[in-house]
């Protein structure tokens, strides 16, 4: 029964990761270069037997510590990458994101200052028993205030003003 089922199982080299695909992360490089000094620490304290493995365990050091260096040429290339990109954006965007806070906050300005006066306009039938005109007459002056605010919000502002 277990047989049977071992055949309905896909192939291991179906989940084998290609080439392509397969990427390191910074973190991953870091713990690969971290390994490396480990193993290079390890080896020193080993005894050594002979003059052969001597010769044969200088060549691995040497080999190792040269991948170590590539790898930490690697990582700090990395590094300054990810510096250079998450500078680049917030000089860009600088101007982007005024526009938005100006904009969001001219609209915020108007909805509010409508839906102020339409209550306030809509309490005041209630009290008085006018029942639509203080709601239309207050709303017309609520979108006349909403425009003075977008105006004052939006208008360019002198150098020394702020």
């Amino acid at each position: 029964m277990l047989r049977a089922a071992r055949k309905d199982w896909p192939q291991a080299e179906n989940f084998a990761p290609s080439p392509e695909r397969f990427d390191f992360s910074v973190a991953r490089r870091r713990a690969i270069v971290q390994f490396l000094r480990m193993a290079q620490s390890a080896r020193r304290t080993t005894p050594m037997s002979d003059e052969n493995d001597d010769d044969a365990e200088d060549a691995e050091r040497a080999a190792l510590n040269a991948r170590l260096q590539k790898l930490n040429a690697a990582l700090r290339k990395v590094d300054e990458e990810q510096a250079a990109a998450e500078a680049a954006p917030r000089t860009e965007r600088k101007g982007f994101t005024r526009a938005m806070r100006v904009g969001l906050n001219a609209f915020s300005e108007f909805v509010g200052a409508v839906l102020v006066s339409a209550v306030i306009g809509w309490q005041a039938d209630q009290w008085l028993g006018t029942t639509p005109w203080l709601l239309i007459v207050m709303l017309g002056l609520g979108v006349a205030a909403g425009f003075w605010n977008v105006y004052r919000v939006a208008k360019p502002k002198a150098p020394g003003e702020e």
